[in-house]
């Protein structure tokens, strides 16, 4: 979602009617409404992310507010965040929060500079947002477009409520992401436990606090792409180190959500092939876990 949404009363929205008649007449806060119902009846849960303030425009918007802007402040950033806490507080299908989507170039972690100290933001709006609802899961996402959350070691997110937080990372292969060194190394894939330890993995290990994956994804078309899937499922199945062994009790395999359920996305496809119907089984041989593969 963007925060726009939340004040946009027209119903003539990028949306295909033909395909979705009962969208026909509802603003975006409604379509949400009428989204949320719907994956109550299915049993779905679901995690409210907040993409950018405006309207595609997360590429652009590195902090949780808009420099400048009269109306994306910090202040109503929280304001939002708690609108739809409280729209929510009773229906169990809303489960969490994830503040903000991949903080990123000038966003820091644990400088104690108020303007772009995104941990200490996480967590002025995460008690804001658990004091009127207590029981919803709080997500915040790594710096660095959403992988970085290294900063964890020394500055931790420290939240009202016991337990309501989880550390979210994204993390991608070189076709999404570009060149890095350690694609580079002579030792990748084999290398990527490190890397991945560093960045989020130590959170896990440590037992800080839980951590979801919540981006990753793959056209799968090179054999480096490929290589780093396999690590990947091998990485978050418990094979941490890369030697065939599991996460000893009381642990469990890290939680994750690919990106996405969509054909159209540009770099990594969908888990659904452009038909919109057909499911992409090569996919989703690297997303069943191995202990639920029969």
């Amino acid at each position: 979602m963007c925060n726009n949404m939340l004040r946009v009363t027209t119903t003539s929205l990028n949306i295909n009617y033909a395909a979705n008649p009962d969208l026909v007449g509802l603003n975006p806060l409604q379509v949400l409404d009428k989204t949320i119902n719907y994956c109550t009846a299915l049993g779905l849960k679901i995690i409210l992310e907040r993409h950018s303030g405006n309207p595609d425009a997360y590429t652009y918007e590195d902090l949780w507010y808009i420099p400048g802007d009269p109306i994306h402040t910090e202040a109503q950033f929280i304001s939002d965040w708690v609108f739809l806490a409280q729209r929510y507080k009773n229906n169990p299908t809303v489960i969490g929060i994830d503040l903000f989507n991949e903080p990123k170039r000038s966003a820091t972690w644990g400088n104690q500079n108020p303007a772009t100290d995104w941990n200490k933001a996480a967590e002025r709006c995460g008690n804001a947002i658990l004091a009127v609802n207590p029981n919803l899961l709080i997500f915040v996402e790594g710096i660095n477009w959403g992988g970085d959350l290294s900063g964890v070691a020394n500055y931790p997110v420290q939240l009202s409520v016991p337990n309501k937080l989880v550390y979210s990372a994204h993390t991608y292969p070189s076709s999404v992401i570009g060149p890095q060194p350690y694609f580079y190394d002579p030792n990748y894939p084999n290398n990527l436990n490190s890397v991945w330890d560093g960045l989020f993995g130590f959170i896990y290990r440590n037992n800080i606090a839980p951590v979801w994956i919540g981006e990753f994804g793959s056209k799968l078309q090179t054999t480096s792409d490929i290589q780093w899937m396999t690590k990947f499922k091998a990485y978050v199945n418990g094979d941490m180190n890369f030697n065939g062994g599991s996460i000893a009790p009381p642990l469990k395999s890290i939680s994750y959500t690919y990106w996405c359920w969509n054909p159209n996305s540009g770099d990594t496809g969908g888990i659904l092939m452009d038909d919109w119907q057909t499911v992409d089984y090569n996919k989703m041989s690297y997303l069943v876990l191995d202990s639920l593969i029969v």
